[in-house]
C-alpha cells in the first residue's frame, strides 16, 4: 500500500507533485456518484405502467408526424443511423489490405 503523506506547504502535494492527505482538490466532485443517486431514485419512483404510459404518449405523436418524436423513437428502438457508404467503405478498406472479398478467392 502505498504511505501517505500529510501535506506541510501551501500547494498540497507531495515531493512527486502528487495530491496529499488533506488536500481539498483530491476529493474529486464525485459526479458519477451524484449520477448513480438520481438513477436510483428515478428507477425506484418510475413503474412499469408509468414507462407504458410514456412510451405510448411518445407512439401518439410520432404517428402524429411530431418529427422529434419519430427520431426519439426510431433512435431508441433502432440505435444511431448507420452512414449508408458503409459497405463501400469497407469493401475499399479490404482492397487497400488485399484482403479477398466475399465471392473472390
Amino acid at each position: 500500500m502505498r504511505e501517505q503523506t500529510v501535506s506541510t506547504d501551501t500547494n498540497g502535494r507531495d515531493k512527486q507533485g502528487r495530491f496529499t492527505v488533506g488536500n481539498r482538490a483530491a476529493t474529486g466532485q464525485n459526479y458519477a456518484g451524484k449520477i448513480a443517486e438520481l438513477r436510483s431514485a428515478m428507477m425506484k419512483t418510475i413503474t412499469a405502467k408509468d414507462m407504458r404510459e410514456v412510451v405510448e404518449k411518445l407512439l401518439s405523436k410520432a404517428k402524429a408526424g411530431d418529427m422529434r418524436a419519430i427520431d426519439l423513437l426510431l433512435g431508441r428502438v433502432f440505435g444511431a443511423p448507420v452512414s449508408a457508404d458503409l459497405l463501400e467503405r469497407i469493401a475499399e478498406l479490404e482492397a487497400r489490405l488485399n484482403i479477398p472479398q466475399e465471392g473472390q478467392e
